[in-house]
């Protein structure tokens, strides 16, 4: 496959490319799990040119440490980025940041695009009813509550 090809189904403007663009994504983004892959997703930031667009964008984050074998990694990127070409339509305005685990590099290709395409979902349902706010985060109800709950103890 050449070089100009791949740019073609994965443009510019459809990757996390600077690290404020990631840190953004996962400073104010909902996680979603998976066995294999963890997605992490928010809306779009309103004040970026690309939000003019809506048009979805994707980031890699595949850490040598978690997928030893470069040949494994570059697997796993491309069914990463297979899916998010198949569910671009579903994905609008929002900005994706894909991490794998140890656990991806002994799944079949069959079972890790299942899990992708799941988690893709969860995040499209999640988004689809979450209310927005201008800086594309999420409300403040619905973030989740990350203080744990107080007991209270009755010594009746």
């Amino acid at each position: 496959m050449s070089t100009k090809r791949s740019c073609i189904n994965f443009p510019r403007q459809a990757r996390l490319l600077l690290p404020a663009e990631y840190n953004r994504v996962f400073a104010a983004g909902k996680r979603f799990s998976g066995a294999c892959v963890t997605l992490v997703a928010t809306r779009l930031d309103l004040s970026t040119a690309n939000a003019q667009t809506c048009r979805p964008r994707l980031g890699l984050a595949l850490a040598k440490k978690q997928i030893k074998r470069a040949h494994e990694r570059n697997r796993v990127k491309r069914l990463l980025r297979e899916a998010f070409r198949a569910s671009s339509q579903r994905l609008t305005g929002l900005e994706l940041v894909a991490m794998a685990k140890t656990a991806a590099q002994k799944a079949p290709n069959p079972a890790l695009s299942l899990e992708i395409e799941r988690l893709i979902t969860r995040a499209v349902d999640f988004f689809a009813c979450a209310p927005k706010t201008e800086a594309g985060a999420l409300a403040p109800a619905i973030m989740p509550n990350t203080t744990a709950p107080e007991k209270t103890v009755s010594y009746e």
